[in-house]
């Protein structure tokens, strides 16, 4: 019915006039992913999604989630369901649209992302294993996790700039910030954290 402006098997549900009001933004939502996104009566609304005016709808009630989207000028749309919860169902969404669109869903900022962080988890060591850490994730976050027979740290990392081959957080200890750095190789990892240098195990 949205799709056809109104329509559904060839028979007027609603005046098409309705529903480009419902499309249309108009309050700015509090987050921006893609930019201009606002909402519309009962829509959220992405003016420019890889070039199109994307409409979706995302939400949970405890474990059941659901999604819809749809691009009007193309006619496509995923509506996604879920009994569980934990990872965002829109995130789905926008890669499977991505996808019909016939554009790389790995090059959405929210796939490259993952894909570093996941990258980034595992232990740390540095040279003869003085020093060790566990580089954990947690949501958009990573920690750091460093125990030994006299204490144990753990530091939340916030990014700065992820890239293919450089990562960038920053963390406070005792109310001071210190920088974090992983140089990042096809041959390894290496993480810079305070004054060591560890590498990935």
């Amino acid at each position: 019915m949205y799709l056809n402006k109104g329509e559904f098997n060839g028979e007027r549900i609603i005046d098409s006039s309705f529903l480009d009001k419902m499309m249309t933004g108009y309050i700015k939502t509090p987050y921006q992913r893609f930019g201009g996104e606002a909402y519309g009566y009962g829509w959220s609304i992405v003016p420019n999604f890889h070039g199109y005016k994307l409409v979706n709808h995302s939400g949970s009630v405890l474990v059941h989630t659901a999604y819809v989207g749809f691009i009007p000028d193309r006619k496509i749309g995923v509506a996604i369901l879920a009994n569980s919860s934990g990872y965002p169902l829109s995130l789905i969404g926008y890669y499977i649209l991505t996808h019909l669109l016939g554009k790389d869903p790995e090059k959405l900022d929210f796939v490259k992302r993952n894909r570093i962080l996941s990258k980034l988890v595992g232990e740390y060591r540095t040279y003869k294993g003085t020093v060790k850490v566990n580089v954990k994730r947690n949501g958009d976050f990573l920690i750091i996790e460093e125990k030994d027979r006299l204490t144990e740290m753990t530091l939340p990392l916030v990014p700065v700039e992820l890239r293919n081959d450089r990562a960038l957080f920053y963390t406070l200890i005792r109310g001071v910030k210190y920088d974090i750095e992983f140089r990042i190789s096809d041959k390894e990892i290496e993480l810079i954290y305070e004054r060591y240098k560890l590498r990935k195990k």
